[in-house]
């Protein structure tokens, strides 16, 4: 069985959340702001796209695949992830692109 985005997106939520914690113990409150962002919006993607959730109105995508100028900047590190992990997977796995 392949790991899913939403386990992915979880795993990252808590990796940023660590760093973000790591950070506010050395004093780096500034420093640590961007990783607290990234963790919520990816626990908040990761929780949305479960399988049992299923929201994908979340993102608020345009009907021809667009994303709303908003949307890009709100959910940018999810969507910059996804964009990563769906290049890799493709190398790894040798399938064209569409």
């Amino acid at each position: 069985m392949r790991v899913g985005i939403s386990f992915l997106l979880g795993l990252k939520a808590t990796v940023l959340f660590f760093i973000f914690v790591s950070l506010q113990n050395l004093d780096f409150t500034l420093l640590s702001l961007p990783f607290l962002y990234a963790s919520i919006v990816s626990l908040l993607v990761s929780l949305a796209s479960h399988p049992s959730i299923n929201i994908p109105m979340l993102l608020c995508k345009n009907p021809d695949g667009t994303f709303p100028i908003w949307s890009l900047v709100i959910f940018s590190p999810y969507l910059y992830f996804v964009r990563l992990f769906s290049f890799l997977r493709r190398f790894t796995s040798g399938e064209q692109p569409l």
